[in-house]
């Protein structure tokens, strides 16, 4: 090792990445030791020197200095339950004959092909409800939710052709009894697309079905399957009830002057739609490798600041009832949601200290 010591020695912040907890000093590590070993005096001094720095980061009762992997989520399962009634085939206003691209179903396709395939956050399938004409409504997701499925639902939507009735009402049963058989340990969520009101009353192949969709989607709440309810282009007589589901769901648009479904006027929209459901169900809470000696002495800093525990839960961190997991709320969590921190420390004091 002679020779090589400006190539060789890095200065470590000593070992959440190595599995232990910083000492307090600055650690040397050289070639064929790993990051966050002490200098053991056992090479030659031309080869490593040992540099016994203050950290002067870690309190002098610190006992353990814990990266928190916030890049490691919970995923979320998102299945998009998408209304592909051939009302889909008008203009965002109604139009009948709408120019290429500008019909309803080619710019929700659009959107849907964009935004499976940049946001990768949750776990993504597709629902189409009137596959096989008339009140028919699909028991199972065309594509069921899984990572990296956006090629296989850009080519469903491809082949897609639209179809008669919005049967809503047994597609949201169907999809919510579908995610009660699903155990992956994932939060469920659905995105309920439509452009109006319900049809398929009774499983009739006409007459409306407001109260039964709104019971449904209630329903599946109450199984732990919240809807977003978005309308795309939605007709004057839809808007009540897409109001009432949205409520319904659990999960309503809470924009001031906004209905409580999410409007969409342009696939911009859409897309700006998905991309905020996305976000909005990535939990915020990260497991912790390591027990606190003392749970009310940890401090959460992050290279912004410290991060104050707050038991409110509107700003800050606080513990997971079983005191497993670190869980972070308002714009702690949208910091880390939006990527402006990446990565945070739990920083232990000692009992006594």
């Amino acid at each position: 090792m002679a020779g090589r010591v400006g190539a060789a020695l890095v200065l470590a912040i000593g070992a959440a990445s190595a599995g232990g907890c910083r000492t307090g000093l600055w650690e040397l590590a050289y070639d064929g030791v790993e990051a966050g070993v002490p200098y053991s005096g056992e090479v030659p001094l031309d080869a490593a020197v040992d540099l016994r720095l203050p950290d002067l980061t870690i309190p002098p009762n610190n006992c353990g200095d814990y990266v928190i992997e916030t890049t490691h989520v919970v995923r979320a399962d998102l299945l998009l339950v998408q209304d592909k009634s051939r009302s889909m085939a008008q203009g965002l206003q109604g139009e009948r004959n709408p120019l290429p691209g500008q019909s309803k179903w080619e710019q929700v396709r659009a959107a849907i092909d964009l935004v499976v395939a940049r946001t990768t956050e949750v776990d993504w399938g597709l629902m189409l409800f009137g596959r096989n004409g008339g009140c028919a409504a699909p028991t199972l997701p065309d594509v069921p939710v899984g990572a990296g499925n956006a090629k296989i639902i850009q080519q469903v939507l491809a082949a897609t052709q639209l179809d008669a009735s919005t049967p809503t009402t047994a597609t949201i049963k169907n999809a919510t009894t579908w995610f009660g058989k699903l155990v992956d340990q994932h939060p469920h969520y659905l995105v309920l697309a439509t452009d109006g009101a319900p049809t398929c009353f009774n499983g009739g192949a006409s007459g409306r079905d407001e109260a039964a969709a709104i019971a449904a989607v209630a329903a599946a709440r109450a199984a732990g399957v919240p809807t977003f309810v978005v309308g795309i282009g939605a007709t004057p007589d839809a808007v009540d009830t897409l109001n009432k589901m949205a409520l319904a769901g659990g999960v309503p648009n809470t924009t001031p002057g906004d209905p409580s479904y999410y409007p969409v006027g342009s696939s911009k929209d859409l897309v700006d739609i998905l991309e905020r459901a996305a976000i909005r169900i990535t939990p915020c809470s990260y497991p912790l490798t390591h027990d606190p000696p003392v749970r009310d002495a940890v401090t959460i800093q992050s290279a912004t600041g410290i991060i104050p525990r707050d038991v409110t839960h509107a700003d800050g961190w606080d513990y997971s009832e079983d005191f497993t997991e670190i869980i972070f709320f308002g714009p702690a969590c949208a910091a880390l949601k939006g990527g402006s921190v990446k990565q945070v420390e739990a920083v232990y004091a000692c009992p006594g200290g």
